[in-house]
């Protein structure tokens, strides 16, 4: 009996070892690839606030809602423009997704670090901003770029904000708590 009590405990012993392997493999990929993981993040919190399904990686859209609703979700670290710059900004890249694979949505959402030296500016006491733009406006708002499929860029310090279409962008964002019910409607 106790033969088999040893043999059992060496063969899970082996079991965990593959379980480690694997999951320090995962790691490591996790590691070298943090805008995989932010963009994760962000896809699960909206999946959490809105009832929807994440999709499968090469998907063309990250979120699916009951209603069948397609979303997009594209989420940015606070970037410093450059060294002398006083403000920060969001970049959130390929919101059309890359020259060779392109986007089917409804929305998009952009989700972004709050800049905390400016918590006047932002609806809620979420740690996140959020933008959320109908699929036909998506390309009025990009910068026109070298950038494979270019990219949307917004200042964190919206009183410093001077072109025109940043100013708009700013009509599209939503406090966290009504990201549910804007999906309503999309």
């Amino acid at each position: 009996m106790t033969s088999i009590r040893v043999d059992d405990l060496l063969n899970e012993n082996q079991r965990l070892k593959e379980v480690v392997k694997k999951l320090e493999s995962e790691l490591t990929f996790l590691k070298n690839h943090p805008t995989i993981v932010r963009g994760l993040k962000g896809e699960i919190l909206i999946c959490k606030l809105t009832n929807g399904m994440q999709t499968r990686y090469s998907e063309r859209f990250d979120v699916v809602l009951p209603n069948k609703i397609k979303i997009e979700v594209k989420n940015s670290q606070l970037h410093t423009p450059s060294k002398k710059a006083a403000s920060l900004r969001w970049n959130w890249d390929k919101p059309l997704g890359s020259f060779d694979k392109g986007k089917d949505y409804h929305l998009l959402i952009l989700m972004g670090d709050k800049d905390l030296r400016y918590p006047e500016q932002y609806q809620d006491d979420s740690p996140y901003v959020f933008f959320a733009l109908p699929y036909p406006n998506v390309e009025y708002f990009m910068d026109p770029g070298k950038t494979h499929g270019g990219m949307i860029s917004l200042s964190t310090h919206f009183k410093g904000l001077r072109s025109k279409r940043s100013k708009l962008l700013l009509e599209y964002m939503v406090p966290e708590q009504e990201i549910s019910t804007l999906m309503e409607s999309a």
